[in-house]
Parts: C-alpha cells; sequence; structure tokens
C-alpha cells in the first residue's frame, strides 16, 4: 500500500482521473460480470422439460415450466407458448421480438468500458506532458533547484503514463472477457429460440390450451447457423 501510495503521490494531479477512471471499470465489470452470471440459459433441461410437455400437447404444464424459470431463453420460450395456437408468422414474431428483448441487454454499458480503455490513455498522455513541462519549464531557478524540479517533473510524468497504460489494460482485459461472454450467450439464446420454434411447429397438431388447438399448418423447418 506505501508503494502505491508513494506512486500516487509521485503521478501528481493525473492520478486522480485515471483512479475514477479504474474505479468506474471496476464497477461496470463487477455488474456485467453477475448480470451475465444470471443470464446463463441453462437451455438443454429447460428444452427436455418443454419437449416431454408439448409431446402430449401440454401447452400450460410448458407455460408453468417457463415461468417458473427466470432465465432468458425461459422468457422466450413463454412468449413463443403464449402464441402457439395462432398462426405461425405470429409464433416467429412473438419469438423474435422477446429474443431481441432478452439479447440487446447483455452488451450493456460495455461501451463504456471501450470509452475507459481510450480515457485512460489520454489522461496518462496529458500527465506525462504536463509534468514533463513542470520539469522544463523553471529555466530561471538555479542548477540545485532546475535538478530537482527536473526529477519531480519526470517522476510525474512516468507515473502518469504508467498509471495511464494500468488502467487501459484492466478496462480492456475486462471488456475482452465481457464481450466473449455476451457473444456466448446471444449465439445459445439464438439456439435455444430456433429449437422452441421448431419444437412448437413439430409438436403442433398436439398442440392444446383451454380447450383450443392449432391449426395444421405445417412451415418449413429453420436450423441454427
Amino acid at each position: 500500500m506505501r508503494w502505491l501510495a508513494h506512486h500516487f503521490e509521485e503521478g501528481g494531479w493525473g492520478m486522480y482521473p485515471l483512479v475514477a477512471c479504474l474505479a468506474v471499470a471496476l464497477l461496470i465489470t463487477i455488474e456485467r460480470a453477475c448480470a451475465l452470471l444470471r443470464a446463463r440459459p441453462n437451455a438443454d433441461a429447460l428444452l427436455d422439460a418443454l419437449r416431454a410437455c408439448l409431446r402430449v400437447g401440454d401447452v400450460t404444464g410448458a407455460i408453468a415450466i417457463c415461468e417458473r424459470n427466470r432465465g432468458p431463453l425461459a422468457r422466450i420460450a413463454l412468449a413463443g407458448l403464449r402464441e402457439s395456437l395462432q398462426s405461425v408468422p405470429r409464433i416467429e414474431a412473438a419469438l423474435a421480438t422477446r429474443w431481441m428483448l432478452e439479447a440487446q441487454p447483455l452488451a450493456r454499458r460495455l461501451g463504456y468500458l471501450q470509452l475507459i480503455v481510450q480515457i485512460a490513455t489520454l489522461f496518462g498522455l496529458l500527465g506525462t506532458v504536463t509534468g514533463l513541462f513542470g520539469g522544463y519549464g523553471h529555466t530561471n531557478a538555479d542548477a540545485s533547484s532546475r535538478a530537482t524540479m527536473l526529477a519531480r517533473g519526470i517522476s510525474e510524468s512516468l507515473n502518469c503514463t504508467a498509471g495511464g497504460l494500468f488502467v487501459s489494460m484492466v478496462a480492456l482485459l475486462a471488456l475482452c472477457l465481457l464481450d466473449g461472454r455476451a457473444r456466448t450467450l446471444r449465439e445459445e439464446l439464438e439456439e435455444g429460440t430456433l429449437a422452441i420454434r421448431n419444437m412448437l411447429i413439430d409438436h403442433r397438431e398436439h398442440l392444446r390450451w383451454n380447450g383450443a388447438r392449432a391449426p395444421l399448418d405445417r412451415p418449413t423447418y429453420r436450423t441454427a447457423r
């Protein structure tokens, strides 16, 4: 801690915005990591349970399963099930709309991390320049004072440069990890949505909900890319 405090003090004013950038980056990283962990679809178990219900036409049971699950894929399936006795275009529209609502928030606030990567580098560069100005700007002082001020200015410059690079690397690493996880979740949700769509069509002739039955139109299947 003394080592960090020493470098923070030596870095001058430029260290304060860098610490603020680091704090914001850590808060965003923690919040996004928790959100992405909660968004894990657990697709296999959910799809197996839905398939068992839809195989016997139990739309009510499938809806109950989705309502007990709080994941994004369950909400997508619920949107499709509530339109399961309507036309196929309406089912597809309901699934697509809900998929967009669930997929878009996965990348929320990741753009701020990209901004912090750039801003932290610029703050470090600005601290470097002002430190050099302070070190070389006292031409009227005596030789001993100029040497002291030059050493102080160089120290401030180097500490700001190192601080800016450190904050940028932390934010960039967090951005890469979170963005990769968000992309994976989007792909899993897309595959799960297509599986639900095909499942609803495959068992369409068996579906019953409150005594009503689905019309017997069977369009072509779709597969995940």
